[in-house]
């Protein structure tokens, strides 16, 4: 038995495919889901998504956030976005990792710098989950 899953960003549909397990970094810590689970909703931080796709590739995605629905051996993610491990430019993510260091330093406005920190994470969990090609 597989799970359907279905990934959503802002921007559409970003994939569709089966798996025979999903596990997700949720703002409780991590699950594991397996076919036949209760049904669930729940909060994703940025974090790993860690599948095995139609029972035999192992695939790591970048999660930026979102939610995840689980029900009947079908899950939806709505992420804010999403990135395969071989789809990251680690350069790219260091880079601005340091603008958004530097920019700290000058920022004033609160919310200004917890959103830079979000971003500052975000970035840094990609790096991570580029390294596990």
């Amino acid at each position: 038995m597989m799970i359907e899953v279905r990934i959503v960003t802002p921007h559409g549909i970003y994939k569709t495919f089966e798996t025979s397990i999903l596990n997700v970094d949720t703002i409780d810590g991590q699950r594991g889901i397996l076919p036949n689970h209760i049904p669930i909703v729940t909060m994703l931080k940025p974090g790993v998504l860690n599948v095995l796709e139609n029972g035999t590739d192992r695939n790591y995605y970048a999660v930026d956030g979102g939610l995840l629905y689980y029900r009947d051996n079908k899950a939806e993610l709505l992420v804010d976005g999403i990135l395969h491990s071989s789809e990251i430019d680690v350069e790219r993510q260091q880079t601005g990792i340091e603008k958004g260091r530097q920019m700290l330093n000058t920022v004033t406005d609160p919310a200004a710098a917890e959103e830079i920190k979000k971003r500052i994470k975000i970035r840094e969990n990609r790096i991570k989950v580029a390294e596990m090609k």
